[in-house]
């Protein structure tokens, strides 16, 4: 950005500590993990930019919530998010993301730098919070609900507003699961709901790579889906978000998450039903966040376009055919884990995945 200046500056490791937690507490998250270690010091640089005018347009309520020198909301045990949608990648997460967000009793944090296409902040569906390393205290996440103006009535006992933070990448992370066990106050966390989308396997790592794909992560022409695949079937297993095998592990996620959390307060849905009963599974999901329905009553999940660069499915048989063969025993397993009891009544049929092989 023009006209940023730049300061660095160096900090003895004795004062390391209460550096941290002074500067995550100051500035947005973009800069509060902007360091980088070195021996026994911590170099910590800071961009620093200068405002800039007529550039976008926020209320006041919206530019005093922002402003470090003014942030001070109340960070009572209401203001924490109640709803969270915690995956998976590439199962419609972002459709169903904004569904919910329209819903008059849901509202999403605010992102210093999130910005809709007249120039106004606006709520991100994913807040990428938990999980990072050097995460801090909860009031810097907090902040991001005290500066929606929809989130000032998150104390309401009439009609209740729940925040709400979909970052879909939750369930696979037991490092950001064990920061929300941590941050969120003990007392409310049997109110927090959990929901969850399931795409089959296979599928869902083809249009992983066909994101990235489109995204510029992977070159079209150097990095093959057999190249990826033969990788994947190659790397033991890790509980990590990283390793792509951990991602279509459903049932093993599963039970990491419930051993944190409770199962009647995590709502699990079968993507190809979320796409073709809608209807049921918006109702499901009011009943199970105890909203009204209303609001969804002729609601439907946006339909993303194709990707220019997307990979035909028939030139990929071969190996969806392998990693189908990997994922089976996964996926038995996770119809077995469903069965037991303990699942809210709100919970819909899981029926098996479909034979993504078959064009």
């Amino acid at each position: 950005m023009s006209g940023a200046k730049r300061a660095t500056f160096a900090v003895p490791a004795c004062v390391l500590l209460l550096v941290g937690v002074w500067l995550s507490g100051l500035f947005s998250p973009e800069l509060e993990h902007a360091w980088t270690g070195n021996g026994t010091e911590m170099v910590i640089s800071v961009q620093l930019h200068p405002p800039q005018p007529n550039q976008h347009h926020l209320s006041s309520s919206i530019q005093e919530a922002l402003s470090p020198p003014n942030l001070k909301p109340k960070f009572g045990l209401t203001s924490w998010p109640r709803v969270f949608l915690l995956g998976v990648q590439k199962a419609g997460t972002s459709s169903l993301s904004t569904v919910l967000l329209q819903h008059p009793q849901i509202c999403g944090g605010i992102h210093s730098q999130r910005y809709d296409g007249e120039g106004n902040l606006r709520a991100a569906k994913e807040q990428h919070f938990f999980g990072v390393s050097g995460v801090g205290h909860g009031k810097a996440y907090l902040r991001r609900y005290a500066a929606n103006p929809d989130c000032q009535v998150l104390e309401r006992v009439d009609t209740p507003v729940f925040g709400f933070d979909g970052t879909p990448s939750m369930i696979c992370d037991q490092q950001a699961q064990k920061q929300m066990k941590k941050l969120i106050p003990a007392e409310i966390h049997d109110e927090l709901r959990f929901i969850v989308v399931l795409r089959e396997p296979v599928a869902r790592d083809l249009a992983w790579h066909n994101h990235r794909r489109f995204r510029g992560f992977l070159h079209p022409n150097t990095t093959t889906y057999k190249e990826v695949v033969e990788k994947t079937l190659s790397t033991k297993p890790g509980a990590v978000c990283g390793n792509l095998a951990w991602r279509g592990m459903y049932a093993a996620q599963l039970r990491a998450f419930w051993k944190r959390f409770k199962r009647r307060q995590t709502l699990i849905l079968n993507f190809d039903t979320l796409l073709t009963n809608t209807s049921d599974t918006l109702r499901r999901i009011a009943n199970f966040l105890n909203i009204d329905f209303q609001p969804w009553d002729n609601a439907s999940l946006p339909q993303n376009g194709e990707f220019a660069n997307k990979l035909p499915q028939s030139s990929v048989r071969e190996e969806c055919k392998s990693l189908r063969a990997f994922f089976r025993k996964h996926n038995r397993d996770l119809y077995a884990l469903l069965q037991r009891k303990g699942s809210p009544r709100q919970q819909p049929p899981f029926p098996p995945f479909r034979n993504p092989c078959v064009a």
